[in-house]
């Protein structure tokens, strides 16, 4: 779990289907680097630091809870499965990475030699990674939709708490994205939030630094499908401090205990 994986034949993602009215979409918890990649990058990028680290553990009770869970194999550094196939910054003014990333959440770059990529590379990249998972996303809405009329999109994501060549200072806690409210109901962001502060003391912000990536803008509508983007402080289940966070399970439990409640409360 702690370093990446070379794997040659590997599904560009994983499924896992229930049948409530809430997916869960982890795009950025692969690892995986295809051998082809591992030596045209820098070593410390061969490490994968920008890895949403352990979302997995701390969403392991999604399955006893009947949710569908979509989950990339392969590292952010193949392909960005949270950005425009086009390659459209959504964050404008701000430094951001892109869907075939050159640089590291801390502006390093992550290629020994290359300052771009070929058209024919990108194509081939968005074909054989991020194609495969968003079809199996757009399958997975359309299947719930048709059992339950409606269905809440919850994309899980996690970082650093401090990263100054992303954002100034610390981020909060727990960051809401609902693209300024345009992706899913007031009311849902309004159980979610008080959710929060009713059981825990964890800092938060809704529509921050961290509005909702390609996910959540592109799939949800506020109608009948409501989509949010929870961005996660790593510092509130890992130790930080070095290249790959060390989880917590202490500060973990604390942590699934909110989220867990806050998945109950949409299931409920």
């Amino acid at each position: 779990m702690n370093s990446s994986q070379a794997e040659p034949f590997l599904g560009t993602y994983m499924l896992r289907r229930g049948n409530s009215k809430l997916i869960v979409s982890m795009p950025h918890i692969g690892t995986v680097l295809p051998e082809w990649l591992i030596p045209r990058i820098t070593e410390n990028a061969q490490k994968v630091p920008d890895t949403d680290w352990y979302l997995e553990l701390l969403y392991d009770f999604l399955e006893e809870m009947d949710v569908t869970v979509i989950s990339a194999n392969y590292s952010r550094y193949v392909i960005d499965l949270n950005r425009c196939p086009n390659d459209l910054s959504i964050y404008q003014g701000v430094n951001v990475t892109g869907l075939l990333p050159m640089e590291t959440f801390t502006g390093e770059l992550i290629y020994n030699n290359e300052s771009s990529l070929t058209q024919l590379e990108t194509a081939t990249r968005l074909d054989e990674f991020w194609y495969p998972y968003h079809h199996a996303l757009q399958d997975e809405i359309t299947r719930i939709t048709s059992l339950h009329g409606d269905v809440v999109l919850w994309d899980a994501h996690s970082i650093r708490s401090t990263l100054p060549w992303l954002f100034d200072g610390q981020l909060p806690d727990l960051n809401i994205g609902t693209v300024d409210g345009n992706s899913c109901s007031p009311e849902l962001t309004e159980k979610l939030v008080e959710i929060i502060k009713n059981t825990s003391d964890f800092s938060w912000v809704v529509n921050g630094r961290f509005k909702g990536g390609f996910i959540t803008r592109h799939y949800g509508d506020a109608e009948n499908v409501h989509s949010v983007q929870l961005e996660i402080a790593m510092r509130t289940y890992c130790d930080e401090s070095g290249t790959i966070p060390e989880y917590d399970t202490k500060k973990a439990n604390a942590l699934k205990s909110v989220l867990k409640a806050m998945i109950e409360s949409i299931l409920g």
